[in-house]
């Protein structure tokens, strides 16, 4: 089962990121945590970390916090060298393109091979714009 971020308007989907499985997005907190926050859950980002992968969904209110947590785990990422990936889905897709990470950003990656980080920041910011919120699904 995948997990999928969904910003609906009108009962519409207007935007998602297909994060990939919920371990894909385990893996994910489990790095930041480990990596940036010295593994201590939260300490730094508790917007992105703390909240459910189950259901529910990031307020509007959530998501102005949410941002810059994006943007300071995507600079710190970026500043790191590369892992091996997490999944072997990810590699793969990534091989298919031709991608070669340089940095741990570009080692978590979506079904379309973009940063996963960097697609859930672009999700952020429309649910800004809009005033809605991001659905786990």
């Amino acid at each position: 089962m995948g997990l999928v971020l969904v910003i609906y308007e009108n009962d519409e989907d207007i935007d998602e990121v297909a994060v990939g499985s919920y371990s894909d997005f385990g893996a994910l907190r489990d790095y930041i945590v480990r990596e940036l926050e010295h593994g201590r859950p939260g300490s730094r980002f508790p917007t992105f970390i703390r909240h459910s992968d189950c259901d529910g969904e990031w307020t509007v209110d959530e998501c102005d916090d949410l941002r810059s947590e994006l943007w300071l785990i995507a600079a710190e990422m970026q500043a790191r060298p590369a892992i091996p990936f997490p999944s072997q889905w990810q590699a793969q897709v990534s091989h298919d393109r031709g991608l070669r990470p340089d940095s741990a950003y570009q080692c978590f990656v979506d079904p379309n091979a973009q940063p996963v980080i960097g697609e859930i920041a672009r999700l952020v910011d429309l649910a800004l714009k809009k005033g809605l919120p991001i659905s786990f699904q």
